[in-house]
């Protein structure tokens, strides 16, 4: 899903584990982020942060170069990426910047992390 872009990956470890529904449900939105980029970017680099801050999961995705609009009928991803946030209690924001890129960051309170809630 990567090829031919340029990436970076900085990831620690978090502290505890996660349930299995919390992996797949980070996976899935990580998934359709990069799917995202491929379709709607002309991405140069790509950089993917994970972290826990202060109890918090982080992860985001950053892309540099031009974000074209997406056609209304393909908003789904998006809509479904914001689901599985809430459905972590946390949420999803995506901030764009004409002519600097695309962030896509996820932000869920660890402490929730064993049983997601289920919309």
């Amino acid at each position: 899903m990567l090829a031919g872009l340029e990436w970076q990956f900085d990831g620690d470890a978090l502290t505890g584990s996660l349930s299995l529904e919390w992996k797949r449900e980070i996976l899935l939105i990580f998934k359709e982020a990069l799917h995202n980029i491929r379709r709607h970017a002309s991405a140069q680099r790509v950089t993917i942060r994970l972290a826990d801050e202060d109890g918090e999961l982080v992860m985001e995705i950053s892309m540099t170069g031009v974000a074209r609009c997406a056609r209304r009928d393909d908003r789904h991803g998006l809509t479904s990426q914001r689901q599985r946030a809430q459905a972590l209690g946390g949420e999803l924001r995506v901030a764009s910047q004409p002519g600097e890129g695309t962030v896509v960051t996820l932000r869920a309170k660890l402490d929730s992390a064993a049983q997601p809630e289920h919309t």
